[in-house]
Parts: structure tokens; sequence; C-alpha cells
């Protein structure tokens, strides 16, 4: 039988499993570890960071930096190219080259399309951009397919469906609108009638 002895990390006695083993000083892995870790502390410095130059003890046999800073500094310098904006002509960091519009340019070009796309529904809306239908036909529409959607047949009328969509070019003439529930609407997307019902 084994005598106890006293950790080596936390001075706690124990009982080892096996004596035989280097690491029989240590009461658990955790006392193990922090004694490898004094251990390493205790040696000169080994390795010079890449990123400041300075000597330091790597901990693990992998490590090229001192530590976290100057490892995310030389990651930052990898991933960023100095670029020109295809735009206003600034230069600026740019972490993906494939992107070649500085933060603010990629930014207003955003919000003008959005303002645009909306503007565009609005006018179609309003018939600016084409014919558009009457409540009272939308209802008669409803009636024809017995107030349920044109595509399952089954569940009853929630959206005004566009047959054609106007992302597609697609009017809003009473022609080209089907009546939908939620989830035949959703799933259809911007797809057209024709490729919904082959899907």
């Amino acid at each position: 039988m084994l005598s106890a002895i006293q950790c080596g990390c936390c001075e706690s006695p124990f009982t080892p499993r096996n004596r035989s083993r280097p690491d029989a000083n240590a009461c658990s892995i955790l006392c193990q570890n922090r004694l490898q870790y004094q251990r390493r502390k205790q040696l000169p410095p080994s390795r010079v960071c890449l990123n400041c130059g300075v000597a330091f003890r790597p901990l693990l046999r992998s490590s090229l930096f001192c530590g976290r800073i100057c490892a995310g500094q030389v990651n930052a310098r990898n991933r960023a190219r100095i670029t020109t904006c295809r735009f206003c002509s600034a230069s600026f960091m740019a972490t993906n080259p494939a992107i070649p519009t500085c933060p603010k340019c990629s930014y207003r070009n955003r919000i003008v399309r959005t303002v645009r796309r909306n503007a565009r529904r609005k006018a179609m809306r309003r018939g600016a951009l084409g014919p558009t239908h009457s409540e009272a036909e939308w209802l008669q529409l409803v009636g024809f397919f017995g107030g349920r959607c044109a595509y399952c047949r089954e569940r009853p009328v929630a959206h005004r469906d566009h047959i054609i969509p106007v992302a597609l070019g697609g009017s809003d003439d009473i022609s080209n609108i089907a009546p939908s529930c939620v989830s035949c609407n959703l799933r259809k997307g911007t797809k057209s009638a024709r490729e919904f019902m082959a899907a």
C-alpha cells in the first residue's frame, strides 16, 4: 500500500495511484497543469516574438507571438489590404478585397438601393408604373376561387400574390394577382407561378 505524500502545488496530502509515474507529486490534473506551467515559467526566454521582437518563454511549442495582442495585430495586418474606393477614390483598409468600396460608400449605396426599390413599389401601387386593381376586382377574384388559395386550393386566402413577381417586372393589374395562403405565398417568394407549381 502506497503512503500519503504532499502535493507539490497545493501542499495537501494525497495517496498517488502509481508512484512510478513522474507526475506523482500532484494530487489532481489541475495541480499537475499548474506545476508544469510553473516549470515552464522558470525556463529562460527561448523565442523571439514575430511582431514586437521581444524574447519570451513559449507556453506551447507552436507559439510564435508573445501574447494575444501581438497575434491579433499580425492577423489584422494580414487580413487588411489598403484599397482605393471605386466611388469616392479614398484609400481604406479592406478586410474583404472582393468589396472595393469604403464603408461610407457601401452604406450609402445600400440606402440608395433600398429607397429606390421602395419608391418603385409605391409608384406601382399608385398605378404610376402600370395598371392597378380595385378592391371590388379583388373581392370578385377571391369569390371566383371560393375564398381558397389559388395554389393549394385548401387553406383560406390571406395574401394578394403577384403571379409574375414585382421583382421580375410584374404589374399590379388584377390579371397578375392570385389569392394565396400565407404558406404558399412565402414558399413561392420571387418565383413565377409556373415555376412554383412545377417545383
